[in-house]
């Protein structure tokens, strides 16, 4: 938050397009760390059966600053003068502030604390987070299976590389730093930034739109991004992060297409009505976008829509379409599992997906996932006697 403060009072006070582009990329640092790291500090503390759409929760606000900060921007273009646009920058400095107050009274994760040896703490903020027992069985389940999980990543001692990510160890490590990757690259390459960001110049440009107009609906179909994200925050850990994604990609592409057809005949005698259905279909693409993939957006790629006009709309829906058998074959299913409990997906021999599919019967059949063997993952039992003596001492 330091990062978004800083850059957000350079670009306030900026009079030169350097200054300005200097306090942005100073900013951008600051939001991509908080970007990186909230959502895995929240995977951290939530218990598996409710990561999901807490998590998203997270996601979910992004949506809604986008719709304050857009709605916010439209009102002071009727201001005039620097400060139409000095103010929405310095604005963000008062949520970082209200941020960093909240922060203060953080715990630091459990699984962070185990790794460094702070046994007690560890224990300490396991109890307060689930309101349980040190002596609770679920609380002991879980500092088991985070000492479990931390056996082979304290015995590699070059976890902390950065070669280490692309290292194919027990645990997969390149072939899940590839996935989040690929999903990241999802996320951002199916046209949601063309909408997002310049919706107004593409309802002018594409539709023929009047700017103010362009404006207004532009506002409404980015709303629809945080009421589509709002379902996910409820019901995710019910609706699953494969099929999700399937059905969300495959929507995502067809509204890119339709979208693509109908602004193809806006020069025919119907182009009215046909340019109306495009909206309709922006519209709805928004919607899905936030039940699905929402994500943080950046700009992908807005110098080809002025080259392309309809035909930019198609690239989009061929890589929507393109993310289907990609979610189908390759992303193994996470719901409502212990973050100790996936590494077994990649750990077990055989295909990470079908070994995903196989755990939930486990977990439905027998209330649990059976022992996994040849894993790597033995308990690393040094740190468990440590933690078990802490916790009869405690």
């Amino acid at each position: 938050m330091a990062f978004v403060i800083v850059g957000a009072t350079l670009q306030t006070s900026a009079f030169t397009v350097p200054h300005l582009i200097i306090g942005r990329l100073i900013t951008g640092v600051g939001t991509g760390i908080k970007t990186s790291t909230v959502p895995m500090y929240q995977s951290e503390l939530c218990d598996q059966r409710s990561r999901g759409r807490l998590v998203s929760a997270e996601v979910l606000f992004v949506g809604i600053g986008i719709v304050i900060a857009y709605w916010f921007d439209f009102g002071m273009s009727y201001v005039g003068g620097p400060i139409a646009w000095r103010l929405p920058i310095a604005a963000q400095i008062i949520f970082a502030l209200v941020v960093v107050i909240l922060v203060i009274g953080l715990p630091e994760s459990p699984r962070w604390l185990y790794k460094h040896g702070k046994y007690e703490e560890a224990m300490e903020t396991l109890c307060k987070v689930y309101d349980k027992e040190s002596t609770d069985v679920y609380i002991l389940a879980e500092r088991d299976a985070i000492i479990s999980a931390l056996g082979p990543e304290l015995e590699n001692t070059e976890s902390n590389s950065l070669l280490a990510l692309f290292k194919e160890d027990n645990v997969k490590t390149r072939y899940r730093v590839l996935l989040a990757w690929w999903v990241m690259f999802m996320n951002q390459a199916g046209g949601i930034n063309l909408v997002v960001y310049y919706a107004p110049s593409v309802l002018v440009q594409n539709i023929g739109m009047t700017p103010k107009l362009a404006q207004i609906l532009a506002g409404f179909i980015n709303l629809m991004f945080a009421l589509g994200s709002i379902i996910p925050t409820l019901t995710l850990d019910r609706m699953g992060r494969r099929r999700t994604m399937i059905w969300g990609c495959a929507g995502l592409s067809i509204s890119m297409l339709m979208v693509a057809v109908l602004l193809s005949r806006s020069d025919a005698p119907n182009g009215h009505a046909c340019a109306i259905g495009a909206i309709a279909f922006l519209f709805i693409y928004m919607l899905i976008f936030g039940m699905t993939a929402n994500c943080v957006p950046w700009v992908y790629v807005p110098e080809i829509l002025p080259l392309l006009h309809w035909k930019a709309y198609l690239v989009f829906m061929a890589t929507n379409a393109a993310f289907v058998p990609a979610f189908y074959f390759f992303f193994p299913e996470t719901s409502n599992l212990r973050l100790e409990e996936i590494d077994l997906i990649f750990t077990r021999p055989g295909n990470p997906v079908q070994n995903a599919r196989e755990m939930a019967m486990e977990i439905k059949r027998f209330g649990h996932i059976a022992e996994n063997t040849g894993s790597g993952l033995e308990p690393a039992m040094v740190l468990k006697e440590e933690s078990d003596e802490q916790c009869e001492h405690a």
